[in-house]
């Protein structure tokens, strides 16, 4: 039982220094004004006789005899605790004080009967009574007594209210979620922060047990945490808090949330079991999707440089074999036995580099001549070739605006992007199909549909390559850009289509995107950044390109092979050729005035002294004198990012006759004067 004096000495403590405290101090001085609604006046006159006779001035007391005139006083506020009498002329106590409470009135009521009826207390309380009296045990200490403990009460009531509502505030107000559970797991408390993450609504989430599918949780790495991995589970079941951890849970719309999740456990003084926890999360899907996207380039660009190594390696064999197999083909009689042999291996090197081309743009280093194109136009030179590439069976569908979209970029390289996902959407569809090829403009902005993140702000150009195949599950979409990645049979296709699409678009500054559901078709976006300027004329074509001549030719580079190779083609067209394995002896070479050199061809990256230092002191000891470099890797000062840089020659490895001879011409043609004459006094 409460003693009623304890119990106010403790609320006044209780109120400290807040604003109860001064209204307590305030009223100290003050009576407390009460209301007595009873029919009969002589009971009015016993109870404020009790209340108000020896009381010093505490207490000044008010009459209302019907129901409807103590409604109506409690209406005006100035009361500060009633006494209502449960049996009225109309109605009773218990429906005055529901109405009160209706009317939002919050004063203090105590109901007083003559005699108590089994549950009468159950019901006062249930109605909104702050108290129960019976008349019978009516007395002028009791009373006054019970009057201040009901006002007391009121005020911790109020209070109490106050802290829970600002609690409300505070966590409808924070951003992370905040669920509470009882001791059997079932979630009494969500704030609107934690529905939003989990994609419910919080009366969905309301009731709901954190043994059942609602709340179950995986770890990083997609293994479902069940029993005592399940971080709330676990600390229910021991009571020690759960440190941070990152969880997957599902939303209902099929997606994953990922959230930092702490929770606490909730524990009563002198007590070791938890009665409840506290589940406190912030979501972190976006940042799981950015360090996964970040994980993705780095792995991307760790395999460009290994691919990237590759192929420069491979180039130097491939241009071995597919040099010597031409000078082979060149001195065969077209009927000789052999003929078919060395042809087979000239094509089989020919597929080689093709390989090695798209390792090199999946690395994005590949050498890059990049022009304006008039990207409609472009597409249109390869429907022929385009149309062979899918068959019969898919339909081609061109479509475009009615502006000029310029973009630029290697041509050849345009055409390799087409040409892979064009035979990437055959694949796709072994049963026909439709492969539809869009040029668009798009804005990207922070409204924009197109705007994940991932894509600077600004205008583009859109080149979007569509299938009506059977599409790509999300395993599937995770890995089509990593080189050699294929769903296809053994034999059928390398993986490198897609990989060399993506270092091809990137390499030209674009970025890709990719969408595709099973039994739904593939479509790839290339996103690439619009030129202004005017379409480039296509280059006229050259005329003594395969002319040999008699100049001097300085041919350097650390391959043996190579470098013989090189000098073989050159010497079968007349040239005088001299060989240098490396800078050291090159430059020894070009200081000997005795020797005449038109011509300086050099591989770009050699131990010691590369190709670019090289070209420059010869250079300086032979003003004039002509220079041709040669590589199989981009990533060098005589390219940028793959361009090769304004007025410089530049022969892509594995090189042909063709390709070495045509360049060879063009430079001695370009820089006129006789055979020999840089020879000279060294500078």
């Amino acid at each position: 039982m409460i003693d009623p004096d304890r119990f106010l000495d403790d609320a006044a403590r209780a109120e400290g220094t807040d604003g109860s405290a001064a209204r307590l101090a305030a009223q100290a001085g003050m009576p407390l004004r009460v209301l007595i609604v009873d029919d009969e006046e002589d009971a009015f006159v016993i109870a404020r006789d009790l209340l108000c006779r020896h009381s010093g001035g505490r207490f000044t007391s008010t009459w209302a005899a019907t129901m409807d005139e103590g409604l109506r006083q409690l209406a005006t506020g100035d009361v500060d605790v009633a006494l209502v009498d449960y049996h009225l002329p109309v109605g009773d106590g218990l429906e005055l004080v529901a109405r009160a409470r209706a009317a939002g009135s919050r004063t203090p009521i105590v109901l007083l009967t003559g005699r108590a009826l089994e549950g009468t207390d159950v019901d006062a309380l249930n109605a909104g009574a702050i108290d129960y009296l019976e008349k019978s045990d009516l007395s002028a200490q009791g009373l006054q007594r019970v009057v201040r403990l009901a006002v007391e009460r009121a005020r911790i009531a109020e209070r109490l209210r106050h802290s829970l509502g600002l609690r409300t505030a505070v966590l409808n107000a924070i951003a992370d979620g905040v669920v509470v559970t009882d001791r059997d797991g079932r979630v009494t408390s969500v704030n609107p922060s934690a529905a939003i993450v989990l994609g419910r609504s919080v009366a969905d989430l309301i009731f709901t047990s954190l043994g059942s599918r609602d709340w179950e949780m995986v770890g990083e790495d997609g293994t479902p945490l069940a029993g005592d991995r399940h971080p709330a589970l676990r600390t229910l079941a021991s009571g020690e808090a759960s440190p941070r951890v990152v969880v997957g849970m599902a939303r209902p719309d099929g997606s994953r949330a990922w959230i930092s999740l702490t929770v606490s456990a909730l524990v009563r003084p002198g007590e070791s079991a938890p009665y409840g926890a506290v589940l406190s999360f912030s979501d972190v899907t976006a940042f799981r999707a950015l360090a996964d996207e970040l994980r993705q380039a780095q792995k991307m660009e760790a395999i460009g440089r290994l691919a990237g190594g590759i192929a420069h390696d491979f180039n130097n064999l491939l241009t071995v074999i597919s040099g010597y197999s031409d000078l082979i083909l060149s001195d065969l009689p077209d009927d000789d036995i052999h003929w078919a042999d060395v042809d087979e291996i000239s094509r089989a090197a020919a597929r080689g580099a093709d390989l090695t081309r798209q390792l090199l743009a999946f690395g994005r280093r590949q050498m890059l001549q990049p022009i304006v194109l008039d990207l409609d136009q472009s597409i249109g030179e390869l429907v022929s070739l385009l149309i062979r590439v899918v068959g019969e069976d898919v339909a081609l569908d061109l479509r475009s605006g009615p502006e000029r979209l310029h973009v630029r970029m290697d041509a050849g390289q345009l055409e390799q992007i087409l040409l892979n996902l064009a035979q990437n959407a055959r694949d796709a569809m072994p049963k026909g199909g439709r492969l539809t090829i869009e040029t668009r403009r798009s804005t990207v902005g922070a409204a924009s549909p197109a705007d994940d993140g991932s894509l600077p702000e600004g205008p583009w150009v859109v080149l979007s390559v569509a299938d009506t195949g059977i599409g790509m599950d999300a395993q599937t979409r995770a890995h089509a850009f990593e080189p050699f990645y294929t769903t296809k049979d053994v034999g059928h296709g390398t993986g490198l289509g897609l990989a060399s699409v993506y270092g091809a678009v990137r390499q030209s500054g674009g970025h890709v995107r990719l969408r595709s559901e099973p039994g739904q078709g593939t479509t790839v976006d290339i996103y690439l950044p619009p030129e202004t300027g005017p379409a480039t004329l296509p280059a006229a074509a050259p005329g003594r390109s395969l002319i040999g001549g008699s100049e001097s030719v300085l041919v350097v580079d650390d391959e043996e092979s190579v470098c013989g190779l090189v000098a073989a083609i050159l010497v079968r067209r007349g040239y005088i050729v001299r060989t240098a394995p490396d800078g050291a002896e090159a430059l020894r070479i070009a200081q000997d005035v005795t020797v005449p050199l038109d011509l300086l061809v050099t591989d770009v990256i050699m131990p010691g002294q590369d190709g670019w230092e090289v070209a420059a002191q010869v250079t300086a000891l032979r003003p004039g004198i002509g220079v041709i470099f040669m590589s199989g890797f981009a990533g060098h000062a005589v390219v940028r990012d793959g361009l090769v840089r304004p007025g410089i020659e530049f022969l892509a490895k594995p090189i042909s006759s063709s390709d070495l001879l045509g360049a060879v011409r063009r430079v001695l043609d370009g820089r006129g004067g006789a055979p020999g004459s840089s020879a000279g006094t060294p500078a």
